[in-house]
C-alpha cells in the first residue's frame, strides 16, 4: 500500500486528525483498508472539486474540453486561486486550467497594453492634426480680422454716406411741408398750415458731426410756422376740427360753460366733444337726421331737434330723459326758454310748439304758411321769433300770440337769433343775405356778401359780431354796421352752422363735409 510524502502541512495535520491517515515512515497511509476503499481517487477528487475556490468556472472548462476561454479566471479570481494552489498538490486538471488562466491574463494584459500604446499614438497624432490645425485657423483668423477690419470701415463710410443722404431727404422734406404750410396759411386754413409747419420742424434733422441743415432751409421752415401761427390782432385762425361722424353736419352748439361743444348730424346722431377737440359722447336713439341742438340754460339738459319727427331730451351725461312727439313731420329746430322753463319747436308741419320740460304740450303756434326752420327766445323771454320757409320771420309772445311779421326777404329764412341785448334781430336767409331788425320789424341793415344761401347766423356774446354760415363753404364776421371783417374759409362743403364760444374767443362751424372747425381769435 502506497502513500503520500507526510510533509505536515496543515491540510496533512488535520486530516491526520480525522484518524483516516496515520504517518508511518515519512509517508501518510490509509489507516483503516476500508477507508481506502470508500475514500478511494474518485472521492478525492469530488472532495477536492468541493473545496476549490474556482470550482465552478474548472468543472465548466472541463465540461468545454478545455476550449471555453471565458470560464478561465481572470484578475482577482485568478490571484486568489493561484494563492490557494500553493502548498497545494493538485491534479494535473488544475494545473493546466491554472496555466492556461495564467496563458490568457497574460495575452490580455498584454493586449491592454498594445490597445493603450494605439491610444496614446493616436491620441499624438490627433494632438499633432489638432496643432497643425490650430495654427491654419489662427492664420486664417488673422487674415479674417483684417478683412473684417477693412470692411468695417467700408461698411461704416457707406453707412456715413447713406445717412447723410437720408438726412438730405429729410430735410428736402420738411422744406417741401414748409411750403404746403405756407400755401394752406395763404388759404386761410391756418388750422392745417400749423399742422404741416409742426411737421416740418420735426422732420428737419438737427445739426451733428456730419451734416448741417441749410440755412435757407431753417430760415424757410421758420418763417412758414410763423406765418401758420399768426393771424391780425382780433382775427379768428383755425385752431382745431371735430372729425367723427358719418354724414352732413347741420347744427352746432356750445355748453353755457363753454367747455361742451354738441353737433347735430344726418348721420342720425348729436356727438359731444370737449373743447379741444376731443369726442366725449354720442347720443344715438334718433331714427333719423338730427337738424338741431340746443343747451338749457344750466347745462344740464341737452334738447335735439330730429327728421323722426321728435325732439328728445337728454342729460350732459347722454341719458335719454324724454321725448316730444306731438309734431306731424320733420322737427327743423329747438330752443329753451331763458329760464329753462319752456321749450320751442319749429317743425315741417308749419307749427311752432311749446313744452315744459316734462313734455307736456303747452302751445301750439301756426300762423306759418310753410316750414318752420327756426325759433328763438328773446333774452327776457317775453318774445319767441320764428323763421320760415314762407320767406318771414314772425314774432310771437308767449302766450302765442302773434306780435309782428318781417317780410323783406325774397327767399326761404332758414335762421333767426336775437342780440344778447334783444334790441336787435338777425335773420339768415336762401337769398344770400343776412339781414338786421329791431324788435318793431324795422329793417335796420342787410349783409350781403355771400354768394350762396345762408344757412345759420350768430351774435357774439358782446353783440358786436355778427356770424353768418353759407352754402358759399364759408363762415362771414361781420359788425352791426354792415362791414365784413373776416372770412372764415377751410370747409370743404356748405357751412350749416355757427356758433360762438360763452367767452366769444372761438367760433365753431360745422358743414356738409361731415366735419367741424374751431376758430381761435388772436390778440385776446
Amino acid at each position: 500500500m502506497g502513500g503520500i510524502v507526510a510533509d505536515d502541512n496543515p491540510e496533512q495535520m488535520e486530516l491526520r486528525l480525522t484518524g483516516l491517515v496515520v504517518k508511518q515512515e515519512g509517508l501518510l497511509q490509509v489507516a483503516n483498508r476500508i477507508y481506502q476503499e470508500v475514500f478511494n481517487l474518485q472521492w478525492v477528487e469530488r472532495e477536492l472539486a468541493k473545496l476549490r475556490p474556482y470550482s465552478e468556472a474548472f468543472t465548466a472548462w472541463v465540461e468545454s474540453e478545455c476550449q471555453d476561454k471565458s470560464r478561465l479566471l481572470r484578475g482577482q479570481a485568478l490571484a486568489d486561486a493561484l494563492a490557494w494552489s500553493v502548498d497545494k498538490s493538485l491534479s494535473d486538471r488544475d494545473y493546466q486550467f491554472l496555466a492556461a488562466a495564467q496563458e490568457v491574463e497574460k495575452q490580455a494584459i498584454e493586449l491592454e497594453k498594445l490597445e493603450t500604446q494605439i491610444k496614446l499614438d493616436a491620441q499624438a497624432k490627433a494632438n499633432q492634426i489638432l496643432d497643425e490645425a490650430k495654427r491654419k485657423a489662427e492664420k486664417r483668423l488673422r487674415i479674417s480680422f483684417a478683412v473684417l477690419v477693412i470692411s468695417f470701415i467700408a461698411a461704416t463710410i457707406t453707412a456715413v454716406t447713406v445717412w447723410r443722404a437720408s438726412l438730405k431727404v429729410a430735410e428736402a422734406k420738411a422744406v417741401r411741408n414748409s411750403i404746403t404750410a405756407k400755401l394752406l396759411s395763404e388759404s386761410n386754413k391756418h388750422w392745417e398750415a400749423t399742422l404741416q409747419a409742426l411737421r416740418a420742424v420735426k422732420q428737419l434733422p438737427k445739426s451733428n458731426l456730419i451734416f448741417q441743415p441749410q440755412v435757407d432751409s431753417k430760415m424757410q421752415i421758420t418763417d412758414a410756422l410763423s406765418q401758420a401761427m399768426y393771424t391780425d390782432d382780433g382775427k379768428y385762425q383755425e385752431l382745431n376740427y371735430l372729425q367723427g361722424h358719418e354724414d352732413r353736419v347741420f347744427d352746432v352748439a356750445f355748453s353755457p360753460d363753454g367747455e361742451t361743444i354738441a353737433t347735430a348730424s344726418a348721420d342720425n346722431t348729436v356727438k359731444l366733444w370737449s373743447r379741444q377737440g376731443n369726442l366725449l359722447q354720442t347720443l344715438t336713439s334718433h331714427e333719423d337726421r338730427v337738424f338741431d341742438v340746443a343747451f338749457s340754460p344750466d347745462g344740464e339738459t341737452i334738447a335735439t331737434a330730429s327728421a323722426d319727427n321728435t325732439v328728445k331730451l337728454w342729460s350732459r351725461q347722454g341719458k335719454l330723459l324724454q321725448t316730444l312727439s306731438d309734431h306731424e313731420d320733420t322737427v327743423r329746430a329747438v330752443a329753451f326758454s331763458p329760464d329753462g322753463e319752456t321749450i320751442a319747436t319749429a317743425s315741417s308741419d308749419n307749427t311752432v310748439k311749446l313744452w315744459n320740460q316734462k313734455g307736456k304740450l303747452l302751445q301750439t303756434l301756426s300762423d306759418h304758411e310753410d316750414t318752420v326752420n327756426g325759433v328763438v327766445f328773446s333774452p327776457d323771454g317775453e318774445t319767441i321769433a320764428t323763421a320760415s320757409s314762407d320767406n318771414t320771420v314772425k314774432l310771437w309772445n308767449q302766450k302765442g300770440k302773434l306780435l309782428q311779421t318781417l317780410t323783406d326777404h325774397e327767399d326761404t329764412v332758414n335762421g333767426v337769433v336775437f342780440s344778447p341785448d334783444g334790441e336787435t334781430i338777425a335773420t339768415a336767409s336762401s337769398d344770400n343775405t343776412v339781414k338786421l331788425w329791431n324788435q318793431k320789424g324795422k329793417l335796420l341793415q342787410t349783409l350781403s356778401g355771400h354768394q350762396n344761401w345762408v344757412w345759420g347766423v350768430a351774435f357774439s356774446p358782446d353783440g358786436k359780431t355778427i356770424a353768418t354760415a353759407s352754402a358759399d363753404k364759408t363762415g362771414k364776421l361781420w359788425n352791426q354796421q354792415g362791414k365784413l371783417l373776416q372770412t372764415l374759409t377751410g370747409h370743404q362743403n356748405w357751412v350749416n352752422g355757427i356758433a360762438f364760444s360763452p367767452d366769444g374767443k372761438t367760433i365753431a362751424t360745422v358743414s356738409a363735409d361731415k366735419t367741424g372747425k374751431l376758430w381761435s381769435q388772436q390778440g385776446r
